[in-house]
């Protein structure tokens, strides 16, 4: 039997579980966007809702695991890059998914260094990507900063 990825479930619930109309934002891994396993699940996402935003995270956002020491190898940690999905649920189960439309995409660019709290080098892309998709969601085009 295939065993289920650890985000299958909770993104069948939260499309599940969001109204009409309702928004939803999970993180998932950046496979999520591209593996072939993950095609149902694309398809279920696309089928129930408009898909508004994706936006890839520099890896280190989110540390997978704990710290392991290896044999005569120190400590280690693994690092997975995530993605941003941002959508918006139908009103109605869309039965193609043939529907034109635009979708914001962003990629904030690993920083030069991570030290320190996450919030203290992730909060300044963070902000500016939320800036230009509230300008592009509004204008629908992107904001040229001078």
């Amino acid at each position: 039997a295939d065993i289920c990825k650890e985000y299958d479930l909770s993104v069948q619930q939260a499309i599940r579980s969001c109204k009409h109309s309702g928004k939803i934002c999970l993180i998932l891994p950046d496979g999520f966007f591209s593996n072939s396993r993950d095609r149902y699940l694309r398809e279920l996402v696309s089928a129930h809702c408009k898909i508004r935003a994706i936006i890839s995270l520099p890896k280190g956002v989110f540390k997978r695991g704990h710290d392991s020491k290896i044999k005569g190898k120190g400590a280690s940690k693994a690092s997975m890059k995530m993605s941003i999905l941002y959508c918006e649920k139908y009103t109605k189960l869309k039965k193609k998914a043939s529907d034109n439309y635009r979708v914001f995409l962003a990629s904030i660019l690993e920083p030069s260094s991570t030290k320190g709290e996450i919030l203290e080098w992730i909060k300044q892309p963070l902000d500016f990507v939320k800036e230009q998709f509230l300008y592009w969601q509004s204008k629908k085009k992107l904001k040229i900063n001078e």
